[in-house]
């Protein structure tokens, strides 16, 4: 297969229809590998062969094809691209249904000839944008909702029932700006995000200021944040202090207090200090817009029961016209008079529609996905929160997740050595490491000259070797130097929960390490707990090191001594009959957390891990683990919720309307656009909740 290439497009998308009709016809076109066009965020990501189709052309492409399905070929599957003709059809009905009643009631004037001119005009202004859609829906032989409601409004006109037909298109156009509103919190709520972010920053240069566009900001330049500005891009406080608010990102509401040599993140508020800051991640890679990328693909992302649904409604449609059919032909064919018969299977017809039963899926995810980003939590997409709801173990890495991964070093040298170059010589070694042993051994040594390290090499699981002046040094696990191997009078001298420094033909020093379990760490796995969820731990530590961890954190499952390979089949053995999560921090865990069912990052800043993991925790905090369960748990409930009630409603108004007890009015307001309401509100009440 040909290398290829991939841009990303701007384009306005008005319903999930065109986004797959868009998708098929730009993936027929010569050159392209792959489509993909995001409705919730308003964008198409093209994978092309360069040598077939350039940057340029493949925009022109995904603009032409998104102009003739949009455009021409159908405004919106389901009803009205605009609402002025809605509105305009409203009021026309409104007046029209008045004048009805008004002569129908004694002392009351009204003219039933004028009513129905109103109605006819209702009914025409409403149902046009749906007649057209169901044309092209079925020229294509595809039978949409809008084909449906169509031969509804058609059939209730053709015998007379001039209300119930304006009804039938100004409730349905409702039911449908219920639908276009309840989507279109999605993508508010990205957008809302990424806004919190100011795109100009001031910048310092040489004692002076300039203020510039975020996008004209080069990585390394200082920007000077003052109080009460939001800050506007990823960096380190060069100096000053203050506390700042990092609600947007993290979820957390309480001021966090930053000074030299802290991180801080675009769209984070700043409080009473100012802050100078060294930029450490342009605009487009910031901590803010990887979590506004990874939420609105989330959105894109149908889940597994979505896509069950969309097939659902696919072979739904059919049937019910056929069965529509055949409630007004069979009684008819039995001698049955044909005008209320009719009218029955045409409310039997509209009843049926699926627009609730589809839409209660998407709204519910939505409404997840904007609760769980206000909370610090970044679900990468809707099925990870089915697979969450279904959890009963969570695996949890020790170093840095359970425990808070600031380790307290102390040195420990093995003869003459003096400790000062022992850390000079371990901190060169972990210069680049991302490890929270390497981290705390950089801590301690900070301030250091280190000398310059050549074949550096990064063993998983051991540590790191590397050539320091000609001199091969190892500093890991015992296993790690040869003098273990052969046996050595300083073994006994060896901790489990430390390491040690040595060259190729002697043992220099250890560095003893300790660790704190996290201050959460006990109560978020009695929570798991009181949820029914075992918690278990997957380590590379030795067991006298992680026990006593797991002691204090109330863990009873422990596994322990592994590495990172070991973990990957630690998880996939615990994976066998069970719903498994796994939380890591680092960039070892990477394997177990793609392992798992769901794998969960902790914060937003180690790119390998974050990007295994299904689910990012913000904050960094284990908070969060409970927290997104129980999201998922509440979402599936509300989820299955909506389907019933959608499903149940209109399973009770067919009945009735069988039985010739309700109108097609009536039906419409009860079964249609009273069960895309009740979904509607039920899934913005989710997007209100406030996760404990």
């Amino acid at each position: 297969m040909p290398p290829t290439m991939e841009c990303v497009i701007p384009l306005e998308v008005h319903c999930d229809a065109c986004a797959e009709r868009i998708e098929r016809r730009i993936d027929c076109v010569g050159g392209v590998a792959h489509a993909r066009v995001e409705h919730a965020e308003g964008k198409a990501i093209l994978q092309y062969d360069p040598s077939v189709l350039g940057a340029e052309q493949a925009r022109v492409v995904v603009e032409r094809v998104a102009a003739a399905v949009v455009h021409r070929e159908e405004p919106r599957d389901c009803g009205h691209e605009g609402h002025a003709g809605l509105w305009l059809a409203a009021g026309l009905w409104l007046v029209g249904g008045g004048l009805r009643l008004a002569a129908a009631t004694p002392l009351l004037f009204g003219s039933i000839g004028l009513a129905d001119a109103f109605l006819i005009l209702a009914a025409a202004i409403g149902g046009c944008p749906i007649l057209l859609a169901a044309g092209r829906s079925i020229w294509r032989r595809r039978l949409g909702i809008s084909a449906l409601i169509a031969i509804a409004a058609v059939g209730a006109a053709a015998i007379g029932e001039l209300f119930e037909a304006a009804s039938l298109v100004v409730l349905f156009g409702l039911s449908e700006w219920l639908e276009h509103r309840a989507k279109g919190r999605a993508r508010r709520m990205v957008e809302g995000l990424l806004d919190c972010a100011p795109d100009r920053v001031t910048i310092l240069r040489t004692g002076r200021t300039r203020v510039l566009p975020v996008e004209a900001i080069e990585l390394g330049q200082r920007i000077l944040i003052r109080p009460g500005e939001r800050i506007g891009l990823d960096g380190t406080v060069e100096h000053g202090r203050s506390w700042v608010s990092e609600a947007p990102i993290t979820g957390e509401s309480r001021p966090i207090s930053k000074s030299v040599g802290d991180t801080v993140y675009a769209g984070s508020l700043n409080g009473n200090g100012a802050l100078e800051v060294v930029v450490t991640r342009d605009a487009g890679h910031s901590a803010i817009a990887r979590i506004g990328q990874l939420v609105s693909e989330a959105l894109a992302n149908r889940p597994r029961i979505q896509r069950a649904v969309d097939r659902f409604a696919k072979a739904y449609t059919p049937i019910i016209v056929i069965g529509a059919a055949l409630v007004a032909l069979i009684p008819v064919s039995m001698g049955l008079p044909a005008r209320p018969w009719i009218l029955r299977a045409l409310t039997f017809l509209v009843v049926s529609c699926p627009c609730a039963f589809v839409i209660s899926l998407p709204a519910t995810m939505a409404a997840a996905l904007s609760v769980g980003a206000r909370s610090g939590l970044v679900v990468k997409g809707a099925e990870f929160f089915e697979r969450a709801a279904r959890t009963n173990v969570v695996a949890f890495d020790k170093t840095g997740t359970l425990t808070t991964g600031r380790l307290d070093v102390e040195i420990l040298p093995f003869g003459g050595e003096d400790p000062e170059d022992l850390l000079r010589l371990a901190a060169a070694l972990e210069l680049s490491s991302e490890h929270p042993i390497g981290k705390a051994i950089m801590r301690r040594a900070e301030g250091m000259e280190l000398p310059k390290v050549e074949d550096f090499r990064a063993i998983p699981g051991m540590g790191v070797e590397g050539t320091i002046d000609g001199v091969s040094y190892a500093l890991g696990k015992p296993e790690l130097l040869p003098e273990f191997a052969r046996g050595s009078a300083r073994l006994g001298r060896i901790e489990d929960h430390m390491v040690v420094l040595g060259s190729a033909n002697r043992l220099l020093g250890g560095f003893r390490l300790s660790d704190q379990v996290r201050e959460e760490t006990a109560a978020v796995v009695s929570d798991l707990k009181a949820m029914g969820i075992r918690s278990v731990m997957v380590t590379g530590d030795r067991p006298d090191e992680a026990e006593p961890r797991a002691a204090q954190a109330g863990i009873e499952d422990v596994r322990s001594d592994l590495l990172p390979d070991e973990k990957q089949d630690v998880v996939a053995r615990l994976r066998d009959g069970q719903t498994v999560c796994m939380v890591g921090d680092g960039i070892n865990d990477a394997p177990s957390l793609a392992a798992a069912d769901v794998g969960i990052a902790m914060g937003v800043s180690a790119a390998i891990t974050a990007e295994a993991g299904d689910v990012v925790l913000a904050d960094g905090g284990l908070r969060g683990v409970p927290r997104f369960i129980r999201l998922a748990r509440r979402a599936m409930v509300v989820t299955r919720a909506n389907m019933v009630v959608a499903l149940v409603l209109k399973a009770i108004v067919v009945g009735l309307s069988l039985a010739g007890v309700t109108s097609l009015a009536l039906a419409v307001v009860v079964g249609d656009v009273g069960a895309t309401l009740l979904v509607t509100i039920n899934a913005v009440r989710l997007a209100r909740a406030k996760l404990s």
